[in-house]
């Protein structure tokens, strides 16, 4: 989320000192080591190949206790070992594992054997990691008031990237035939296996498209060259065996990823999410990846499910005082991620596509025990310790992706398939937030997530607008696609736009985040001043802002009571809330409808609105107020083909008509041609909702809004704060009495104050709330800079 919030509740120095130090009481002093069980073989046949990938070994402590588990290949510099030798018939031979830790060495051992038996074949399938990808079944129904819908909804499709090798070792169960309870899983393809790989029905020679033929032969390491991309069959056969294994795949460009560290191969070392400007952090980035043997790839395949934890991340990506830590100006946020960081991030330099393909796989982040992934304790740039009733506003994300400033972020294309994710931040009831967590994705450029499921994090997707585009004309608005995905238990939003974005949402569904589903954060902009119609509407298309799309199918379910977590953080939201909640007394009385929802689940009723947009203009710093003085927004959000919600919808009809009834204000056909104007589009709405038409009729700067039957809008406002005496009176008639219009003389023009039918009809109800005067007026359309409202949609809009 954007600084730009003001935050009510927050830490006192005393809960952050000891929500960082928060730790259980195990001695986590190193007194010995153990090697995992059965991460690695103790068993070998003769001259049979050894794999050292999988050895891990356990910390301990004094009391045996286990303090982390670590991967040999991961920790090189402190983990060696001896050689395991196959090449004579043995048993009982030593093998070491050493572990350095500052000047301490830690020594542990098992014994292993090599024989020379004939194990026998009784039976081979395909690799797990191909088979968990291919056995996922799409789930292609949305969810229901009704019915939760879990799973990804697409079929799993095989990916392998070309960047480097994938093991695709079939697995061979193998028995001792003198002794049936003696039976492995063989490591090596047997003697008289075929390898074949097809294109279609084509038969393709093998050292045509794939590097190390020996190594694939033998170990079923697959390893394509790099300019091979595309659809491909390999399969193994035996005369031996009737099973025929048979691995389907698109070949593409990218870097197969199995560990958390793998992942940095995406990060191309220039941008480094909204911190370390100085350059210092992506220098040390450079050499981290130049240390681990990491590439610059410009695409990702997930080959098994990954979790990150607190042993994954990089000291220089947190505030500490251990080796390699930021060094924060208060050591009560030690041990905490650095905020403003995207802890994988791309930059594009020239107009492209890079993707991440996620085969179906899981990313976590590990949010339990001693390697959990760690939380943000301030929002500091510097390492300050957070102001007291200040909470955590995250600004963090696992992927952030940034574009040079010479290439168009429109054409510029980072997406997102077939993955599912959990983070560390969901919902909270808590009326402090003491702590913060990454959004998934963070985009200045287009992006697209297709057959995401994505829960537990800050936001799941946010795109990032800038000034660049009031100040480049080649610039365009960079493109959010949602496609076949579902977000939910989003601690903030589902998606979050900020500045000037699209965003294009089809088949997906959004339940429950803290705040809304939609967080808008549109950009001011001074609208230019009424010449005509013709080149007002021209103008009007280019002032920057954010449209949303919605299909008429995508589900959104959001019930929230409006009060704890993102309410209690966003200054005014809960009291907003509560203002609007008891407006639904109102429409009871007098429509029959109403927006809440009783949630009994808890053995107490408790009233819940349906929270699906909110837009919040951009511009008053840390506060959430509206701006003043300083221009209007642009915003447009459709669902089926309809709009539901806009700011700038009719802004060319409505000057048109006000100059025509400032050039002759007592004629009264052309006084109405102009209320007609304003009470029946969007912008004239936002207008009448700052104007004194409001205040003079008794409304309170807050209109709802209906789709009639020929496309048009109608709009109504509550006459009084005073809800025992509050009625709903369409604008038009408050409009006109504003004007000095009397009730007989609209009752003898046939115009009633009651709110029009389309205001008892379900579906979902809109609003534009403000509390701010705007600049300008109805009889000043030169002088007009724009005005900032609020904007509201809620779900579930119903009759009683």
């Amino acid at each position: 989320m954007k600084s730009k919030t003001k935050i009510l509740l927050g830490l006192s120095s005393l809960a952050l000192a000891s929500l960082a130090s928060c730790q259980n009481n195990k001695d986590t002093t190193v007194a010995n080591i153990r090697i995992v069980d059965n991460s690695i073989k103790a068993s070998y046949t003769l001259n049979s190949e050894v794999d050292y990938s999988t050895l891990k070994i356990h910390t301990l402590n004094a009391a045996d206790e286990i303090i982390s588990t670590l991967a040999a290949k991961d920790n090189k510099d402190k983990i060696t070992y001896t050689s395991i030798d196959t090449s004579e018939i043995t048993d009982g031979k030593v093998f070491t594992v050493t572990y350095k830790e500052g000047d301490k060495t830690f020594n542990t051992s098992m014994n292993y054997n090599v024989t020379n038996i004939q194990y026998e074949v009784i039976s081979w399938m395909p690799n797990q990691n191909y088979t968990y990808t291919t056995s996922t079944i799409g789930n292609n129904k949305l969810s229901t008031a009704d019915k939760l819908e879990t799973g990804l909804m697409e079929d799993g499709k095989y990916y392998v990237g070309n960047n480097n090798a994938v093991d695709l070792l079939p697995i061979i169960k193998a028995i001792n035939p003198d002794n049936p309870l003696d039976n492995i899983d063989l490591d090596t393809i047997p003697d008289g296996v075929q390898v074949q790989l097809l294109q279609g029905t084509n038969s393709l020679k093998l050292e045509d498209y794939l590097e190390n033929i020996n190594e694939l032969k033998s170990k079923g390491i697959v390893k394509f060259k790099n300019n091979i991309t595309g659809d491909f069959t390999l399969t193994f056969s035996s005369s031996n065996q009737d099973a025929l294994i048979k691995y389907e795949m698109q070949v593409v460009d990218a870097y197969n990823v199995s560990t958390p560290k793998d992942i940095f191969a995406i990060d191309n070392g220039v941008g480094c999410g909204g911190y370390g400007s100085d350059g210092s952090f992506t220098e040390k980035l450079k050499a981290y990846k130049t240390e681990n043997g990491l590439p610059d790839a410009k695409g990702l395949v997930f080959q098994n499910d990954i979790t990150i934890g607190l042993s994954d991340v990089p000291a220089f990506y947190m505030w500490g005082e251990k080796e390699g830590n930021k060094k924060p100006r208060n050591a009560g946020v030690n041990d905490s991620l650095i905020d403003w960081i995207g802890l994988f991030n791309y930059t594009f330099l020239e107009e492209g596509r890079v993707n991440v393909y996620g085969n179906s796989h899981r990313l976590m982040l590990n949010d339990q025990g001693d390697d959990a992934f760690p939380y943000i304790l301030t929002d500091s740039r510097e390492g300050e310790l957070q102001e007291e009733n200040k909470p955590i506003s995250s600004h963090a994300t696992i992927f952030y992706i940034n574009f040079d400033r010479s290439v168009n972020p429109a054409n510029c294309h980072f997406d997102v398939n077939d993955l599912i994710v959990s983070g560390n931040m969901g919902v909270s009831a808590e009326s402090t937030i003491k702590k913060g967590g990454p959004m998934f994705v963070k985009s200045e450029t287009s992006s697209k997530l297709k057959n995401v499921n994505c829960s537990s994090v800050y936001m799941s997707f946010m795109i990032s607008g800038g000034d660049w585009i009031t100040t480049n004309e080649a610039k365009e608005n960079a493109v959010g696609e949602v496609e076949n995905c579902r977000f939910y238990n989003c601690f903030n939003a589902g998606v979050y736009l900020w500045n000037n974005a699209d965003l294009k949402v089809k088949h997906s569904e959004m339940i429950k985040s803290g705040g809304p589903l939609f967080f808008l954060n549109p950009m001011t902009s001074k609208l230019p001043a009424y010449t005509n119609a013709t080149d007002y509407q021209n103008k009007i298309k280019g002032v920057p802002g954010i449209n949303v799309e919605i299909d008429e199918d995508s589900f959104f379910s959001n019930y929230t009571e409006g009060a704890g977590g993102w309410f209690e953080a966003y200054s005014g939201a809960k009291e907003k809330a509560s203002q609007l909640k008891a407006l639904d007394t109102v429409f009871n009385k007098q429509l029959g409808t109403s927006f809440l929802k009783e949630d009994k689940s808890t053995g107490t009723s408790v009233s819940k609105f349906d929270f699906w947009m909110f837009s919040l203009p951009n511009g008053e710093g840390e506060a959430l107020k509206l701006p003043v003085n300083n221009g209007g927004v642009n915003v447009n959000i459709t669902k089926g083909g309809k709009l539901i919600y806009s700011t700038l919808n009719g802004a060319s009809e409505v000057w048109k008509k006000a100059v025509q009834y400032k050039a002759n204000p007592s004629d009264q056909q052309t006084a109405l041609a102009y209320v007609d104007a304003v009470t029946t589009t969007d912008f004239g709405n936002n207008l009448f909702c700052n104007e004194a038409f409001s205040e003079k009729s008794n409304g309170q700067g807050l209109a709802f809004r209906a789709l009639e039957e020929d496309g048009k809008a109608s709009y109504i406002i509550p006459t009084s704060v005073d809800l025992a005496s509050a009625t709903l009176v369409n604008t038009k008639y408050s409009m006109l009495t504003a004007l000095g219009y009397e009730n007989e003389q609209l009752q003898a023009m046939g115009f009633s104050q009651n709110p029009s039918d389309a205001f008892k009809k379900s579906g979902v109800l809109a609003a534009a709330i403000n509390d701010a005067a705007g600049a300008g007026g109805p009889s000043e359309p030169d002088k007009y800079l724009g005005v900032c409202n609020y904007g509201l949609v809620l779900g579930n809009y119903h009759t009683l």
